[in-house]
């Protein structure tokens, strides 16, 4: 901001910060001033993030770390490079610094922000709570604003994943032990790395808009062009006799499935996280191409030791949404550009889907005279949000999809050469918006300008084959079924050294989940045996059962509770650790049947 350092001089309570022709304390009483200013913040609520932007001196952190619980976190952040020198040779070395609950972070660069997030995100805090103590939060407030900003989207998507795990944890970890058995002869990613233009095609009420673009090309332009689809847009396409070369799938339950009752033969190629639905990913390892991403859904010591053992296949980010993922597969797949549609993240009263797909048809199925539209009830029990869309008027979305547009945007933001098929619907994404598909080889920077409907049907560039198409001409689909199989038969083409784990070392690894079952369970019911009818094991026997409990977090993933003494958690965990020794029995057993 300036070059000019802050300069101090002495005053009767304490000592006076001139910076930038300012006086950042009280000019009467430096030290009183910032104290009143702590004990009006009032008591802080428990699991509250207390930021104090521009600590200075430390004036009045004490006062306000003694209306703090225990379960509190008070940030000192100072963001301007001189107070940040200044604040840590005169505050941070001093006894307050040992307090558990206050964190400093001076001047901090991005990588500075990111590694301090699981240390704060650890503590568990529900909101945020500013409290300035001087004059210096004023020299860069919209900054500190910002920040705090920052922390409140981190601490609503922490709490938002936490609830997600809550309610999907079990299943996840039960679709991943049951999916490690298809590794051996799944395909790894980096064998669909290609050159050609990638148009990604979501299930949002603007693929309706689009999907006479895609269905208009044919022969050479489809050739050079490749579809990747998510699940739910299937049936929409298939509906126009487009057939994609990739589908992606991340629905662990079997909600989807519908996606796929009639289109197997016109899919390739899938692409599904290890969590997927079970059904669905043998289905494909039967017929089809089958690749497997995995992501890091959640801290584990169980994904730790398939990722040491080399097990793991390739890792994406935790994107809860399957159209954001297939935008960023996209991506890393194709060196040329990315072009999507259908990611909308609003939706009106009628519909949240492209015609044609499942949640479509379903509520055409189930309108009657009575209730002829299923659908409006459902959307006014979620919890709706009107932001703004591209064009600037207001529409209709909820706090999830506003998270996975947050997603979009991070994943734009991060990347060159995506592009946006829809620039007049959804919510905004930061991606340039394109007027049509190139598809001529090599092209890289494809023209970018507001696009009208008309004009996009007007200027068709490229698209999908239909299936007929596809048929005729083998070389528009980019994967046959007999080049599938030569795929998977080539040379390394399923080795550890990409990432997919060998039949035997999937046993192997279920075998030694089940010892560590075992082990937990026996130093439980131990535990709990000498605990009697106390509320909690002692310290001892916790202290001794605890390698295990941390080595097999995932019995406990889905609890809301964090790991404790109790024995009310303990004994839930051993009930879980039994519930799944079971299942790894019976997955040993349809494995060693395959």
């Amino acid at each position: 901001m300036s070059g000019e350092k802050p300069r101090l001089e002495p005053a009767s309570n304490g000592q006076h910060v001139f910076y930038l022709h300012r006086r950042l304390y009280s000019p009467r009483d430096p030290r009183g001033g910032a104290v009143r200013r702590a004990q009006a913040a009032g008591t802080v609520r428990p699991q509250t993030l207390v930021i104090v932007p521009s600590p200075l001196l430390g004036y009045g952190l004490e006062e306000l770390l003694q209306n703090c619980p225990a379960d509190a976190v008070v940030l000192a952040v100072e963001l301007d490079p001189q107070l940040a020198e200044l604040t840590r040779s005169a505050a941070v070395s001093s006894e307050l610094s040992g307090d558990p609950r206050l964190i400093w972070m001076l001047a901090p660069g991005d990588k500075d922000l990111d590694a301090l997030l699981p240390r704060i995100l650890a503590k568990r805090p529900r909101r945020t709570q500013l409290v300035a103590l001087s004059g210096g939060f004023g020299l860069r407030a919209s900054q500190y604003r910002h920040l705090v900003q920052r922390f409140e989207d981190e601490i609503r998507i922490f709490w938002q994943n936490a609830m997600t795990r809550v309610r999907m944890g079990r299943l996840w970890i039960r679709n991943l032990f049951r999916n490690l058995a298809l590794l051996p002869g799944s395909v790894p990613l980096q064998a669909l790395a290609t050159d050609l233009p990638t148009v990604v095609v979501a299930a949002g009420p603007s693929l309706d808009d689009h999907i006479h673009q895609l269905s208009s090309l044919y022969g050479e332009k489809r050739r050079h062009l490749r579809i990747i689809s998510v699940d739910t847009a299937v049936p929409a396409l298939s509906a126009h006799n487009i057939r994609p070369d990739i589908v992606v799938a991340v629905e662990s339950q079997q909600a989807n499935a519908a996606d796929f009752l009639a289109d197997l033969p016109a899919i390739p190629h899938l692409i599904c996280d290890l969590t997927a639905y079970p059904g669905t990913t043998r289905t494909f390892a039967r017929h089809q191409l089958l690749s497997f991403v995995s992501s890091r859904f959640a801290p584990s010591a169980l994904l730790d030791r398939l990722r040491e053992r080399n097990v793991l296949p390739e890792g994406v980010p935790p994107l809860g949404s399957v159209g954001v993922l297939a935008v960023y597969l996209a991506r890393r797949l194709t060196s040329g550009p990315v072009y999507f549609t259908g990611l909308d993240f609003t939706y009106d009263l009628e519909r949240t889907h492209a015609r044609g797909a499942p949640m479509h048809t379903l509520s055409l199925i189930r309108r009657n005279r009575l209730d002829p539209s299923p659908f409006f009830g459902m959307a006014l029990n979620r919890p709706l949000v009107t932001p703004a869309d591209k064009s600037g008027r207001k529409t209709r979305s909820d706090t999830v999809l506003l998270s996975y547009a947050e997603q979009l945007r991070e994943v734009v933001r991060t990347t060159t050469g995506v592009y946006d098929l829809s620039p007049e619907s959804g919510l905004p994404n930061g991606a340039p918006p394109a007027t049509r598909i190139r598809t001529d080889k090599g092209h890289s920077s494809p023209a970018a300008a507001p696009a009208t409907q008309e004009a996009a049907i007007a200027d068709p560039a490229a698209a999908p084959a239909t299936q007929e198409a596809a048929q005729a001409d083998p070389a528009a689909a980019p994967a046959t079924q007999e080049a599938a199989q030569a795929d998977r038969a080539a040379p390394g083409a399923a080795s550890t050294k990409d990432g997919v784990g060998s039949a035997r070392e999937v046993h192997e690894i279920l075998d030694a989940e089940v010892l560590r079952l075992g082990e937990l369970v026996t130093e439980l019911r131990a535990a709990l045996h000498r605990a009697g009818t106390a509320p909690g094991v002692s310290g001892e026997d916790y202290e001794t059962v605890l390698p295990q409990l941390e080595s097999c977090d995932y019995v406990y993933l889905d609890f809301p509770d964090p790991p404790s003494h109790s024995r009310a958690f303990l004994g839930r965990v051993l009930l879980s650790a039994l519930s799944y020794q079971q299942k790894l029995d019976d997955i040993r057993t349809l494995l060693s049947r395959l």
